[in-house]
């Protein structure tokens, strides 16, 4: 005998039954707010959004969307100053976020919808907070300590589904740079055993991505990736091609390489006078990770220190989104704007997104998550 497809009821009042799985389809299809909202129809879809099961599926249907912006305001002019800022923009639409005790810190590193903030001078606080939500949690205190050069990466285990956060400082008492990580939910940070010669690293812009946090790092004689596996707790160090550094004793400027996780890929993009080049992060296991040359593009612009441009994402083979820095005289007349640029057709679309101010720091590329 086949089951009713409806619920006991009189008529055709009734309500058509849907199982789990076909409600978590439909709502993966929804913008995160209205997700958020759903939330209120009823306890069993509450516990629903909340399951990891959907969460990760929410998080695959987000994989070729285009991703949110999370902003931070360069100044605080007045009190209605909103310290982050986060762009949708297909819809240019700006929500701002305030939560008091992250105020003053700077986004560092995002990962499945988490955003962990810092300072560089402090390692107190970090936070790892949900800019849809708008909850956070503190991560263990570390006491007073004189440091410098603070670092902190979001990553996420698999194989125990939870978060992990690795930080890199330089201690200005022993004269070294250390390395720490914690588990999100745990009481304290536990040291890693590194080389003593990574002391004189520089690392930059730490980037989440297959299961492992990536730097940009740099030394007086070579430039490199630095990765951690976050299941493993190892790290391995991935050098660049040599066609990078023409001159193996110059470091290379954090501006002349980005690293951008997008769209499931990690690139390296290496900016020379006009030309943009790419290339991409391949490897399944992080012993086995390599990076080959993917594209390359005349952006038409003579670039200079009074226009600079960052790459934030490539939406498709068609469209890439810049955000374009122009300066006229002293630093304080410094703007700042995101535009389109078409490759193919030599061509840039201003991205006009009402609410966006003129001077800002584009933190991180942003996924959406409940």
């Amino acid at each position: 005998m086949e089951k009713s497809e409806k619920r006991s009821g009189s008529g055709n009042d009734s309500i058509p039954y849907l199982s789990p799985e076909i409600i978590s389809e439909i709502l993966c299809k929804l913008p995160i707010a209205s997700v958020l909202r759903c939330r209120c129809v009823c306890k069993a879809w509450r516990y629903l959004t909340k399951s990891p099961a959907f969460i990760e599926q929410l998080l695959s249907s987000n994989v070729d969307k285009a991703p949110s912006l999370l902003l931070e305001t360069s100044c605080v002019e007045n009190e209605s100053t909103q310290p982050f800022l986060l762009v949708d923009v297909e819809q240019r639409r700006v929500r701002h976020i305030r939560i008091d005790p992250l105020e003053g810190l700077s986004a560092m590193s995002t990962c499945r919808g988490l955003v962990c903030v810092g300072s560089l001078s402090s390692l107190d606080p970090v936070y790892v907070f949900n800019p849809i939500t708008r909850e956070y949690r503190r991560l263990p205190a570390s006491g007073e300590k004189d440091i410098e050069d603070h670092q902190v990466g979001l990553g996420f285990d698999p194989s125990t589904g939870k978060y992990k956060v690795l930080r890199t400082y330089v201690d200005d008492d022993e004269g070294k740079r250390c390395f720490e990580v914690t588990t999100l939910g745990a009481s304290s940070w536990r040291k890693l055993d590194v080389p003593d010669h990574w002391q004189d690293y520089f690392v930059y812009e730490p980037v989440f991505w297959n299961k492992a946090i990536h730097w940009k790092a740099s030394t007086t004689a070579r430039d490199f990736l630095l990765s951690f596996d976050v299941c493993h707790e190892k790290f391995r160090k991935i050098s660049f091609p040599k066609v990078f550094v023409p001159d193996l004793t110059s470091i290379i400027e954090p501006t002349e390489l980005e690293l951008l996780g997008f769209g499931g890929r990690l690139t390296i993009i290496e900016h020379e006078d006009e030309q943009m080049r790419l290339w991409e992060v391949t490897g399944d296991k992080l012993e086995d990770l390599s990076i080959w040359f993917w594209d390359e593009h005349d952006t038409h612009v003579l670039w200079n220190p009074y226009m600079t441009y960052k790459v934030i994402g490539r939406w498709s083979p068609e469209f890439y989104l810049l955000e374009v820095s122009t300066c006229h005289g002293d630093v304080e007349n410094r703007r700042k704007l995101f535009t389109w640029f078409l490759p193919r057709r030599a061509n840039y679309l201003p991205l006009d997104i009402p609410g966006v101010p003129s001077m800002f720091i584009t933190a991180e590329t942003f996924s959406p998550c409940t």
